[in-house]
C-alpha cells in the first residue's frame, strides 16, 4: 500500500476521464484496508478506508461534492495522511478542485459517464 502512489493514479485516471481505473484502484485498495484492519486495528488504514468509502461514494453520486468535503474534513489525520505531495494550496483543496473539474466534465455518474463530452478526445 502507497497512499501517494494510489492517490497519483486515482487523479491521473479522473483527469482523463478514465473512471474505470480509478474506480478499480479504488475498490481494490477498499478490500485492501478491510482485510489490514481485521489483523491490525491502525488508526491510518481507518482514515483511508474512510477517504476511500467517501471517494467511492462521491464517484457514484450517491454524496454530493459538498457532502464528500464534509465527510472527508471529519476524517482523523486525513491531512496528515494525504500531505505528502501538498504543494503551496494543500492537497485536499487540490484534490477537491479536481474532482470538481472532472465531475463536471466528464460527467460522471460510475458506473455511467461520458468521457467525450467536451469534444477534446
Amino acid at each position: 500500500m502507497n497512499i501517494d502512489s494510489d492517490m497519483e493514479i486515482i487523479k491521473s485516471a479522473l483527469i482523463y476521464g478514465d473512471m474505470d481505473d480509478a474506480e478499480n484502484i479504488i475498490q481494490k485498495r477498499i478490500v485492501e484496508m478491510k482485510f489490514l484492519l481485521k489483523r491490525h486495528k491502525n488508526q491510518i488504514y481507518q482514515s483511508y478506508l474512510s477517504f476511500l468509502q467517501a471517494l467511492d461514494s462521491l464517484l457514484r453520486v450517491q454524496i454530493d461534492l459538498e457532502s464528500f468535503k464534509q465527510q472527508v474534513g471529519n476524517i482523523h489525520g486525513i491531512e496528515n495522511l494525504l500531505e505528502g505531495n501538498a504543494g503551496e494550496h494543500g492537497y485536499l483543496s487540490s484534490l477537491f478542485y479536481l474532482l470538481q473539474l472532472s465531475m463536471d466534465r466528464y460527467n460522471v455518474a460510475y458506473p455511467k459517464y461520458d468521457m467525450k463530452r467536451c469534444d477534446d478526445l
